[in-house]
């Protein structure tokens, strides 16, 4: 008897924790729409500053919170390993791109030895 209670528990947690997904994936939706709205202002700076090439990286970092962000919404509607490989190579290409921007003259030292 003690077992099927503890059974149905675990389901009911369960239900509640795909409930809880969705919430985060409506949040994470809104999120994302807010930052593909500020992509067009970016996209002005880094036109008004297209020569500077640090502009450049600057927009993509924003274009990248954006990628990632969609990915993630795709992996919690629909979880499977490809989609959480799609947001860990995204996720680490960017803490990449975000070294190279904070950090370009370690970058440049590692690069030469």
């Amino acid at each position: 008897m003690k077992g099927i209670t503890v059974d149905k528990l675990r389901k009911r947690l369960y239900q509640v924790s795909e409930g809880l997904e969705l919430i985060i994936a409506l949040v994470a939706v809104v999120g994302v729409v807010i930052a593909a709205v500020n992509l067009f202002p970016e996209l002005l700076v880094y036109w008004q500053n297209r020569t500077n090439g640090e502009a450049f990286l600057i927009f993509l970092d924003a274009v990248f919170d954006v990628v990632i962000g969609v990915e993630f919404i795709k992996m919690l509607c629909k979880p499977s390993s490809q989609n959480i490989m799609e947001v860990l190579i995204f996720l680490i290409i960017r803490s990449q791109h975000r070294n190279f921007i904070l950090f370009p003259q370690i970058h440049a030292r590692n690069q030469t030895g």
